[in-house]
């Protein structure tokens, strides 16, 4: 074998090696793989640009995050069996702070769902929300009153959405506006993989006293297509305790609370 094979054997191995340790982590600065491959931070940079080039990783300012699918969105159901001991955590925190007779809205998802249910034995709320299985949850439900938004049903998360959904959110206002995420960058803000999920929270954000996302950990650091908002909008995040120290601190420093269950 030349000189020049052995390099490139050499580079092929670490380059594997970093994207196993992203496929771990989910995330790595380019000082911490310099440091673990012993070479320059100008090579673990060239490394990170063919991994991207690859489409096996995203570049950030100062490192990489593993990309996994992050422009697909799983079925509802489907995301509903994930993570489900936390989530079910995540709901009953937020259910303790809903007072009887609150204007809440509630935007679809999985988190979200679950926590309609444990607010059937709250009385007399009004509850705005774009998810017509959230509404079915709490019809009925000791003198609730269910607003449901129109718009156009996505197939995916069974949310509404487009310009129906907004015009009609911003005919009200909440004590508190409840949101699921599909990601939080520690450094960035609130994304979800649809452009018009996201302009749906943005709309709910401008209705309410206090905005809080709830959101297990698994996608923290997590990459995903459209950018909801930073953290300036957002008064409160639950999650639970998966979530590191270091990324409580840096979204604390942004004036969130952030609530661990």
């Amino acid at each position: 074998m030349s000189s020049t094979e052995e390099e490139r054997g050499f580079v092929d191995e670490r380059r594997n090696r970093i994207h196993e340790i992203l496929i771990r982590k989910r995330k790595a600065s380019v000082f911490e793989l310099s440091q673990e491959f012993h070479v320059g931070e100008a090579t673990i940079r060239r490394d990170l640009s063919e991994l991207e080039a690859r489409g096996l990783v995203l570049r950030t300012h100062g490192g990489a995050l593993f990309k996994d699918n992050a422009s697909e969105e799983a079925p509802l159901k489907e995301r509903e069996t994930r993570n489900q001991e936390m989530k079910e955590r995540i709901a009953q925190f937020a259910a303790q702070l809903i007072r009887n007779g609150e204007t809440i809205m509630i935007d679809g998802g999985s988190t979200t769902l679950k926590l309609a249910r444990l607010l059937r034995a709250k009385h007399n709320l009004v509850i705005v929300t774009n998810s017509p299985a959230l509404a079915d949850e709490m019809v009925g439900a000791n003198g609730c009153q269910v607003i449901v938004t129109g718009g156009e049903l996505r197939e995916a998360t069974r949310s509404l959405v487009g310009p129906i959904a907004e015009g009609t959110i911003r005919q009200f206002r909440a004590d508190r506006v409840i949101l699921g995420m599909s990601s939080l960058m520690p450094q960035e803000g609130f994304f979800t993989v649809n452009h018009q999920e996201a302009e749906v929270k943005r709309t709910m954000m401008k209705c309410g006293k206090e905005i809080i996302v709830v959101m297990d950990s698994s996608k923290v650091g997590k990459f995903t297509f459209s950018a909801v908002s930073d953290f300036s909008t957002v008064d409160k995040l639950i999650t639970d305790s998966g979530i590191s120290p270091d990324d409580i601190r840096a979204i604390e420093e942004k004036g969130v609370d952030v609530i661990t269950v």
